[in-house]
């Protein structure tokens, strides 16, 4: 099935869902996407999950620990990490669950900063120099710049997407809510596709359709956790739902924080929110076509662990899939998973399969 094709029972199955759903009108906007083209992942040169907000602390662990100390970051602030890491090989596992723990630690600044950027500017640069330091070879003390350092040497990783990643998180403290669906993806390849780019580099993966799958992959994910936290974000002040869409779909700010408090309201919430889903869906079966298709002589069959570093896909379906049972109601806190055992098999089963 082709994106298009795949889009468009995306839509009549929300048709459906929302007309059995008494309060969630059965009209959808008509507005229409373009088939996102490739992306692919810029040549480096030469070589918004859910998290939540405790504070974490550079003295907490003892550095000679600092590889279990990673683990267990990751395993209480993104327990989906966690469970995709289990999965990673051995050889791998410790540079996996470094990155997963760079990513907790610079996405939990933001919510340590609490509206206040400096203190979040500060912590941002001494991770940049942090950065610096490794890329001369040094060893910093922290635990998770220890296992970064490590995971730096042992798979020659690309700064690039370490910037990258850094760059992003720091405008994300200004709390400039995003003005297009274009400006909603860049963060989310700055972000999420970047950490993928870094997996598949500490799997060993090189290989351009596997870049260009990562690169949706990333934007599927990364659009996906700002949908599920989109009332958690609110609370805090920032909104990642795109102004235009907003404005277009006459959303109040006050029924995301609130709830809707009319017909009208619940309306504009669905639409906009299936919108955002939909862009959603529809990186995640680009990255799909992609997997699927047939290799090239020259780029040859991909290797097995490129569906291991692109697993964090199956709990965006899952979300999707849920998102759009409920009528497009992403301020629906029955969304939030109540048990990961699900997960967990579904996980298994499409590593397993290598298919996302």
């Amino acid at each position: 099935m082709s994106p298009r094709s795949s889009v468009a029972c995306f839509r009549a199955a929300a048709i459906a869902a929302k007309s059995l759903c008494p309060t969630h009108p059965t009209h959808l906007s008509s507005r229409t996407r373009n088939l996102p083209s490739p992306s692919h992942r810029p040549h480096p040169g030469p070589r918004p999950y859910y998290l939540s907000s405790t504070s974490t602390s550079s003295t907490a662990a003892d550095p000679a620990n600092y590889g279990e100390y990673c683990v267990e970051l990751v395993k209480q602030h993104d327990f989906d990490a966690y469970l995709c890491g289990l999965l990673v090989p051995t050889p791998s596992r410790r540079a996996f669950f470094a990155l997963r723990a760079f990513n907790v630690e610079t996405a939990l600044i933001k919510d340590v900063a609490r509206g206040n950027a400096l203190p979040g500017q500060m912590r941002m640069q001494w991770w940049r120099e942090v950065i610096g330091a490794i890329y001369q070879d040094k060893s910093p003390a922290h635990p998770v710049a220890r296992a970064l350092a490590e995971a730096v040497q042992a798979h020659n990783l690309t700064r690039r997407w370490l910037d990258r990643l850094l760059e992003a998180r720091l405008q994300d403290l200004d709390n400039i809510q995003p003005t297009t669906m274009a400006d909603l993806e860049d963060y989310a390849e700055h972000t999420a596709s970047s950490l993928l780019y870094l997996t598949l580099e500490s799997l060993g993966v090189q290989h351009q359709t596997a870049d260009h799958a990562a690169s949706h992959v990333g934007k599927a994910t990364g659009i996906t956790t700002l949908l599920r936290a989109t009332r958690y974000h609110a609370a805090q002040q920032s909104l990642y739902i795109p102004l235009e869409l907003q404005r277009e779909f006459k959303v109040n700010v006050n029924d995301i924080l609130r709830g809707p408090q009319s017909p009208e309201a619940v309306q504009a919430l669905s639409d906009v929110f299936f919108e955002v889903a939909t862009q959603a869906h529809l990186h995640l079966e680009h990255a799909r076509e992609l997997l699927s298709s047939t290799p090239s002589p020259a780029t040859g069959p991909l290797p097995k662990a490129t569906f291991t570093a692109l697993l964090p896909a199956v709990r965006t379906t899952m979300y999707l899939e849920a998102l759009q049972k409920s009528g497009f109601d992403a301020l629906d806190e029955g969304l939030l998973p109540r048990s990961h055992l699900g997960f967990q098999m579904r996980l298994w089963w499409a590593n397993w399969r290598r298919k996302i």
